[in-house]
């Protein structure tokens, strides 16, 4: 039997079996949309209520499942648009959690990063350790470098290069303690 033949035959006998055939999809899809399971039943409440008050409205069975989920996303629209105010306030004390979150790691890796740096600046061998904080602390140029040391330019730059390269071998290395603790928080 057809939904209309039975809707005229029996209005409420047509709705129980509506409401039996359909709410736990509507039930579903609202919790779906909303989190949370009393908000969901209390939507999907008023959905079977529009329902039951527009059900002459009912041509065929295909009609009646979109009316009734065109009704269910008005009635999801309408709560969320309802409590828009508490949801800006969610969304804005989250997303500042989410900021205050960010900038201690960023902190934190900032502390981490340039630990391992001084690690490795303090590992280096004299002379390189002595060249390299000339040039970076210093804002020496190699020339001036070479001038106050007594080295060559070119030693200069083959020392500050293998600074260079003992820095980016701890910072970048996949083996480094630094890329252990940055995927840590990946």
């Amino acid at each position: 039997m057809d939904i209309v033949t039975r809707i005229k035959k029996n209005r409420e006998a047509a709705f129980t079996w509506l409401y039996e055939e359909y709410w736990d999809v509507i039930f579903r899809q609202a919790y779906a949309k909303t989190g949370d399971e009393d908000i969901a039943a209390d939507i999907s409440q008023e959905t079977f209520t529009i329902l039951w008050e527009k059900l002459e409205d009912i041509r065929d069975m295909q009609s009646c499942k979109a009316f009734l989920f065109g009704i269910l996303r008005n009635k999801i629209l309408q709560y969320f648009e309802k409590n828009k105010p508490y949801f800006s306030y969610i969304f804005e004390t989250n997303h500042q959690h989410e900021q205050v979150l960010a900038s201690a790691h960023e902190l934190l890796v900032e502390k981490e990063t340039k630990h391992i740096i001084q690690q490795t600046i303090d590992r280096m061998p004299e002379q390189m350790r002595k060249i390299y904080l000339l040039k970076k602390e210093e804002d020496y140029s190699i020339q001036e470098i070479s001038d106050q040391l007594s080295l060559s330019p070119q030693t200069i730059k083959n020392q500050l290069h293998s600074a260079y390269n003992r820095l980016k071998k701890v910072l970048f290395n996949g083996k480094s303690y630094l890329f252990n603790f940055f995927s840590f928080f990946l």
